[in-house]
């Protein structure tokens, strides 16, 4: 952990979290997944830093809204 890939602007990671929440499309919301779990990947502890903001409890939340293969991928790349 801390590879130096890690988070420093939490607020710019809470637009992702945002704009997952406010899509009204699957590829917005597939683009954020990928781009959230290459955030997680680029350093394990940006999970921790990032956690305060809930973003993959409310990916989780709002599993039962997504289409089956956007909820798959969430739960394959969130690991959930």
């Amino acid at each position: 952990m801390g590879n130096g890939a890690s988070v420093r602007n939490v607020l710019a990671f809470h637009v992702l979290h945002t704009v997952f929440v406010k899509a009204k499309t699957d590829l917005f919301r597939e683009l954020v997944v990928d781009e959230v779990q290459e955030v997680f990947t680029q350093d394990p502890a940006n999970y921790f830093i990032t956690e305060p903001q809930h973003t993959v409890a409310t990916f989780i939340s709002q599993l039962s809204d997504l289409s089956d293969p956007l909820r798959r991928k969430v739960t394959i790349r969130l690991r959930c």
